[in-house]
């Protein structure tokens, strides 16, 4: 193993164990539980990941049974931060809480399908590495597709910058569209890309990890992030009326969404 291969494997859990750190002293673990359990899961899975790496046996299940446990946590982070931010002006969306369910069923659904259709090798070991690998897809799919939703929303709904939350998908959504497109040009284009098929992923958790300790690395000097001024919360409603009568006149409904909306 190379220097620059080392750097690599141990960077991202030193970061995040600093990270862990800092959720401890300011009690941070009481606000956001989901990612401070995946920060601590990944400082220390990562590195007894790495240092089983000569021992081939051992090292394969502890690979892939840590990855899924990765993607499961992932989709709870991620349904974490998004709610902290838009649990407010989507409200009224009722249709909204079935989001998450949604996207676990479809990368289920996607996992289950490769599993039986496409075994990344032979027998149960084949079939649940390809369950594994799909579903770790799926929930990249879903971290880079949940950071382009929370930039539309912003255009949306007039919601303060929480500078936590927003640090958390931003970090997934670069993180997961650089694997995916690493995982894509390996796989359409071969060796040509094997470098960046190497590397690209490894560098882009890296760089996760530093936005995750840029955003915490200062505690918040405003009011908390749980509340917002009244006059935000009017406007969250004005535009969200806006929003369901131009849905309305689109879909010819006769009858209104709400009945009554402040």
């Amino acid at each position: 193993m190379t220097i620059r291969d080392l750097f690599l494997s141990f960077t991202a859990p030193a970061i995040l164990l600093v990270l862990a750190l800092i959720f401890l002293r300011r009690k941070l673990y009481r606000e956001f539980p989901l990612f401070f359990t995946y920060v601590v899961y990944s400082a220390v899975g990562g590195a007894l990941r790495e240092t089983a790496i000569h021992h081939q046996f051992l090292y394969f299940w502890l690979y892939w049974i840590s990855e899924a446990l990765y993607g499961i946590l992932a989709l709870l982070v991620l349904r974490e931060a998004f709610y902290r931010v838009f649990a407010l002006p989507l409200a009224a969306y009722h249709w909204f809480r079935f989001l998450l369910p949604i996207i676990v069923l479809l990368i289920l659904s996607l996992s289950m399908w490769e599993m039986a259709q496409h075994p990344l090798g032979a027998g149960t070991v084949g079939r649940m590495v390809s369950a594994i690998y799909w579903f770790d897809f799926g929930v990249h799919a879903s971290e880079g597709a949940i950071l382009l939703l929370v930039l539309a929303l912003t255009l949306v709904f007039p919601v303060a910058w929480r500078r936590y939350e927003f640090g958390i998908l931003t970090g997934y959504g670069i993180s997961a569209c650089v694997t995916m497109l690493a995982d894509l040009l390996r796989f359409a284009w071969g060796s040509r890309y094997e470098t960046f098929f190497r590397y690209g992923p490894p560098i882009a958790y890296v760089l996760a990890t530093f936005i995750w300790l840029h955003a915490f690395l200062q505690p918040l000097q405003s009011r908390p992030q749980s509340q917002l001024h009244p006059d935000e919360m009017l406007e969250i409603v004005r535009r969200s009326r806006k929003l369901l009568e131009k849905i309305e006149r689109a879909l010819g409904l006769r009858r209104h969404i709400l009945t009554t909306l402040v």
